[in-house]
């Protein structure tokens, strides 16, 4: 009697679990949008219009431009004028009042070469500038796809969870039916509701992750994380990592930045060298003046113009510019051996990002095998199960592992993905021309549901760009779903 009603109990407590959770899942279902879904390259180009990074870096690269026209500035001639009036008020004599106009125009003609190696070394500046900014994309867009692929995967897992805790619960149903009938013990309707129990804290864990990954994206591109498409293959994979080497080594663009800032350095040195050299102008002086005439009417005007060549040599100036050249010895010396070790961080980072790429791709296809398995162990176990040759936690046990697998495989997915953008990232192809973005983000309609209910999925959508249409030129994603093994 005792057991009947305990079992009624737990019955009763199951219906409305169940209920609950199809409840959800029908309000899942009503959430979808029929908004267009969001693409990769719509993501990227969304971050790469919103973030801050890419705007700072736009600015330093305007910075490191107008420092090219200041320093054309000191080859061009100068010219000075200065225009004064005086008036004599009382006393003195009135000859020294009047108007005085001069002007002075001094032409470089030779400045040691210093004025044409800071000109270089601005402009290589100037490039490295850019380098740094395609850097900077590089490491938005690699953010930007790690946001990306973090939703779809966290929507996955959740969906999963979701899947575990109603078929758990349709599991101890039948349990609960089976002890009223004196076919299992209450210890398999423990471990049916333990089982229930775990999977739903899983559940609470998952959505949590969900939550962040979703307010990542949305801080990433500016963009709440509605339905999200697929993302298209990679292209243009190397083929082994030697190929990636060569790639990164020519193309990396934080050592292309590097090296241009070691030969920026290295002209400034002679840039300094220079400023201890003679310095020869030519010159040209005006000077009119007008000032009035002694107890008559009138001005009494005096013109007078001069051309010649200055030699201008600086015989002591307390060190300063032998300092000068030392420094920018130094400066040369620390630039030229950062780019030695750049470019060695560039090859072990590619051999290393090569490695996990082709590392997460066995990962995904153990995990698919993986997942196949246990499907079908499951489906064995379930039959046994029914002709009592297996235990309610053989069943238990099966459905756990298909779950682990299934959300391995999320994982394994997202890992790879992002593994293969890593290594573009490093040959220097993440960036915004070889991505094929837009000029404007394209933002697509956000749904009505609050971006904080992470109850309410927008799932990833099955729909795949069509394999047959081509691929737009300089694009590094394709819409193939391409397998490297």
């Amino acid at each position: 009697m005792q057991r009947d009603i305990f079992v009624q109990k737990i019955g009763s407590n199951t219906i409305r679990l169940y209920l609950k959770t199809t409840a959800i899942a029908l309000t899942i279902a009503s959430s979808i949008s029929v908004s267009r879904a969001t693409t990769l390259e719509e993501a990227l180009s969304a971050a790469y219009h919103h973030d801050a990074q890419i705007i700072s870096a736009a600015a330093q690269t305007d910075s490191a431009d107008a420092a090219v026209a200041i320093s054309k500035a000191d080859a061009l001639p100068s010219i000075d004028s200065s225009v004064s009036y005086a008036e004599t008020l009382a006393g003195g004599d009135r000859g020294a009042s009047g108007l005085q106009l001069q002007t002075s125009v001094n032409l470089p003609i030779y400045q040691g070469g210093s004025v044409r190696n800071n000109v270089k070394a601005a402009e290589a500046r100037s490039t490295a500038s850019r380098a740094l900014a395609a850097d900077v994309e590089t490491n938005v867009f690699s953010t930007a796809v790690a946001a990306y692929l973090d939703v779809i995967r966290d929507r996955k897992i959740v969906l999963l969870n979701r899947e575990n805790v109603e078929t758990l619960t349709t599991t101890f149903w039948g349990v609960s039916k089976r002890l009223a009938a004196h076919n299992l013990t209450r210890t398999d309707l423990s471990q049916a509701l333990a089982r229930l129990a775990i999977a739903k804290g899983q559940l609470a864990r998952a959505e949590a992750a969900l939550v962040a990954s979703e307010s990542e994206y949305r801080r990433v591109t500016g963009m709440k994380a509605g339905e999200l498409v697929s993302p298209p293959a990679l292209r243009d994979m190397p083929a082994d990592v030697e190929d990636a080497i060569v790639s990164a080594l020519n193309n990396n663009p934080r050592l292309q930045a590097a090296r241009t800032i070691a030969d920026a350095s290295s002209l400034e040195l002679e840039a300094a060298r220079g400023e201890l050299l003679p310095r020869v102008y030519a010159t040209l002086n005006s000077n009119y003046a007008g000032t009035p005439v002694m107890n008559a009417a009138g001005l009494r005007e005096n013109f007078a113009a001069s051309a010649g060549i200055s030699l201008r040599l600086s015989l002591f100036q307390g060190g300063r510019k032998t300092a000068s050249v030392r420094r920018a010895s130094s400066r040369n010396i620390q630039s030229e051996q950062s780019a030695i070790d750049l470019e060695r961080s560039v090859e072990s980072a590619t051999r290393a990002a090569f490695a996990n790429w082709q590392a997460a791709i066995a990962m995904v296809q153990a995990s698919d095998m993986a997942v196949d398995s246990s499907r079908q162990a499951l489906s064995g176990v379930r039959m046994e199960n029914s002709y009592g040759s297996r235990t309610v936690l053989d069943m238990l046990n099966a459905e756990q592992e298909l779950r682990d697998a299934q959300s391995q495989l999320a994982r394994a997915e997202r890992d790879s993905y992002l593994a293969g953008f890593q290594v573009l990232a490093t040959m220097g192809q993440a960036q915004a021309k070889f991505l094929n973005l837009s000029s404007e983000p394209a933002v697509p309609e956000e749904p009505a549901a609050d971006p904080a209910d992470h109850k309410e999925l927008a799932p990833v959508s099955s729909a795949q760009p069509n394999p047959s249409s081509p691929n737009p030129k300089g694009s590094a994603i394709t819409p193939e779903r391409e397998q490297k093994h």
